[in-house]
């Protein structure tokens, strides 16, 4: 009895750790510091390889430092009183001197040679891209962009004091696909992230 208890959830663990996957997201990055203007910026190639079992006919990326900004959805949470009281209390004083945000331009996603998306559309903390035709299971892209993000003073876990520039989260990265789909989330004044 023992045995067969042992072998029916070796049996049941095996089927399951075949039915996982997780996407491939490879980063190259070619990007300077500009102290004078508070802007950290450059090109970034991005290789996505799409290892569900899904088509994708959508593209999303974080830019999590466009949070601080008035009017976003972390904004507004802290001023409505949610998240930490010490964060929040920087959002509730004005944001001008914490400002962060991001510049995209010269976007482009391939895949062998055929441009799937040329254009986005950015909503609070997500920037996202409709895929032509789609990127089906076992197919790459690669996704070329250059960025600015102009860096604020330090709030949270990013910015510069004086001379010194802090950074998380500082590039535009990938948003999760997993088996619930995409985690196109804004940046809110609590959680933690989840990016790719």
């Amino acid at each position: 009895m023992k045995f067969l208890t042992i072998a029916f959830l070796l049996n049941v663990t095996t089927l399951f750790a075949s039915e996982y996957w997780q996407q491939f997201v490879q980063y190259k990055m070619n990007v300077k510091l500009d102290t004078a203007e508070h802007t950290i910026g450059g090109h970034s190639t991005i290789t996505y390889v799409n290892n569900s079992p899904d088509t994708l006919y959508h593209f999303y990326l974080n830019l999590y430092a466009n949070a601080f900004q008035e009017g976003t959805v972390k904004h507004r949470e802290y001023l409505a009183g949610l998240g930490r009281a010490s964060r929040g209390s920087r959002f509730k004083k004005g944001m001008k001197p914490y400002l962060s945000k991001y510049d995209i331009n010269n976007f482009k996603i391939n895949k062998k040679g055929v441009v799937l998306a040329d254009s986005f559309q950015i909503d609070d903390t997500i920037l996202s891209a409709k895929l032509k035709n789609g990127l089906a299971p076992n197919e790459s892209m690669n996704i070329n962009l250059n960025w600015v993000q102009h860096v604020g003073e330090f709030s949270e876990r990013a910015g510069r004091i004086g001379e010194q520039y802090n950074f998380a989260q500082w590039y535009p990265r990938v948003v999760v696909y997993d088996e619930n789909g995409w985690f196109n989330e804004p940046f809110h004044a609590e959680g933690e992230f989840y990016g790719e």
